[in-house]
């Protein structure tokens, strides 16, 4: 069974294991070079998974979308995000406080062509990635293991996130800092508290679509609050 497994091209093995993703996943774009593992991977509705980009052990919501020759690992990923190309997360790690950092010696993985020195793990590899919905991630942004990304914000082109990244900040630079806030605090808390991105697809319809102001959108729920008054009392 192991000589089988081994005599298959590695084409068959993507093009079958694409195959079982689509069936339980008819509403996601795949695109061409793909690989996905239908094993460790579960995706909302209405996403893009853009050519040769790879994604494994990993939760997406809805309608996000990833560009080309991204590495999603070990992540937990919103609704309503944006990825631009060659964005990488949850990769995993390397000890830094061993003499060495090679896997040989503290991993029974078998990463080096499935060599290992050890019967056990001496060292946990990854700590996931948790990226809110509403995330703007500029082109080629790396996000390491154990990183929060708070929901709407914004990391720049190139940057690398080291640490957690709060609600609507804009992150830049290696490792990235906050440059600045979209908006002011009490937007900010408005914002959050109204858990946006778990309301229905009707809704965000009605709210959001368009040029929508957070001032736009406040005026909107305080006209539909107070019709919901009159009617229900």
């Amino acid at each position: 069974m192991k000589f089988l497994k081994k005599s298959i091209p590695y084409s068959v093995k993507n093009w079958l294991k694409l195959k079982k993703f689509k069936q339980l996943h008819s509403a996601v774009y795949i695109g061409p070079g793909v690989q996905i593992d239908p094993n460790t991977t579960r995706m909302g509705k209405h996403c893009g998974i853009n050519d040769y980009s790879r994604v494994s052990h990993s939760t997406i919501g809805d309608y996000t979308y990833a560009s080309r020759n991204n590495n999603i690992m070990n992540s937990t990923i919103g609704s309503y995000c944006s990825f631009g190309p060659g964005c990488q997360m949850g990769l995993g790690s390397h000890p830094a406080h061993f003499v060495s950092t090679s896997p040989i010696f503290y991993s029974s993985f078998g990463q080096l062509n499935n060599e290992t020195w050890v019967d056990k793990e001496y060292y946990d590899h990854f700590e996931g990635v948790t990226i809110r919905d509403n995330v703007w991630l500029g082109a080629n942004v790396i996000v390491l293991d154990g990183v929060t990304i708070g929901e709407g914000a914004i990391a720049a082109a190139g940057s690398i996130v080291t640490k957690d990244v709060p609600p609507y900040a804009i992150v830049g630079g290696v490792p990235a800092k906050v440059l600045k806030y979209r908006f002011d605090e009490e937007t900010i808390e408005r914002l959050v508290s109204l858990n946006l991105f778990s309301k229905g697809e009707e809704w965000l319809k009605k709210h959001l679509t368009g040029a929508v102001t957070p001032a736009d959108l406040f005026n909107d729920v305080a006209v539909e609050n107070k019709e919901s008054e009159k009617l229900y009392g």
